[in-house]
């Protein structure tokens, strides 16, 4: 596979992209440190100590798999911890706003005629509640059922029930599970730094295409 390209100074499509699917927390929202400080307090709750600030650095250089078992944090417990989160994270998701420029990038997307999608592991509620008040009514679909240890299986769902094309299809995130979802459902991966994971982990992934600031995804559709 050929080296991840920075787009705003290399990209060739032989396919417009015309449909734009985008994770949700890191990507879209700005919301690191409110789910950094709801899981740290989860995890005491179950008696699981030893997560503090450095749990920041734990999972910007590793992946998610590689967090789980550096916290030390049972298996069995993560899906309780992960539904635990979310209704937490509802009670805060009205200080949650979106990366600068992000919001009016999606806008500018949705002018440009593409179908715009979020695929995520936070619930429904939480994301629809975040784009009602912070004014962004552009996406098509929001589809919540995906895995914390894998995307991959939903995306392709996902472009199969809708008879996407993959080839005129992108998925934006900030993790490397996110490229992996991406090479997975056989679309363009598009990865973001300005996320959870760091710009030299995701690198590793080699994602088709690496970003720097939200504006720069226009080049995808100009």
């Amino acid at each position: 596979m050929t080296k991840s390209k920075n787009i705003q100074i290399t990209m060739k499509q032989t396919s417009p992209v015309s449909i734009a699917i985008f994770d949700f927390d890191g990507t879209i929202a700005d919301s690191f440190e409110k789910t950094l400080s709801v899981t740290i307090q989860i995890m005491k709750d179950y008696g699981i100590d030893g997560i503090n600030k450095k749990f920041v650095s734990l999972y910007r250089n590793n992946n998610i798999k590689n967090v789980i078992k550096e916290a030390k944090i049972p298996l069995y417990k993560v899906p309780f911890i992960i539904k635990k989160g979310q209704h937490e994270v509802s009670k805060v998701i009205k200080n949650v706003k979106p990366f600068k420029g992000m919001d009016n990038l999606i806008r500018d997307l949705k002018r440009k005629g593409l179908k715009l999608g979020i695929l995520t592991t936070n619930s429904e509620y939480n994301v629809k509640q975040f784009l009602k008040i912070n004014n962004i009514n552009a996406f098509d679909f929001i589809y919540t059922g995906s895995s914390l240890f894998g995307k991959g299986k939903f995306l392709k769902k996902i472009i199969k029930m809708k008879k996407f094309i993959p080839e005129k299809t992108i998925y934006i995130g900030d993790e490397t599970r996110d490229i992996k979802a991406a090479k997975e459902a056989g679309v363009k991966s598009v990865a973001v730094t300005w996320g959870f994971n760091n710009k030299k982990l995701l690198l590793k992934e080699k994602p088709d295409f690496i970003v720097d600031k939200p504006e720069d995804l226009l080049v995808l559709v100009s």
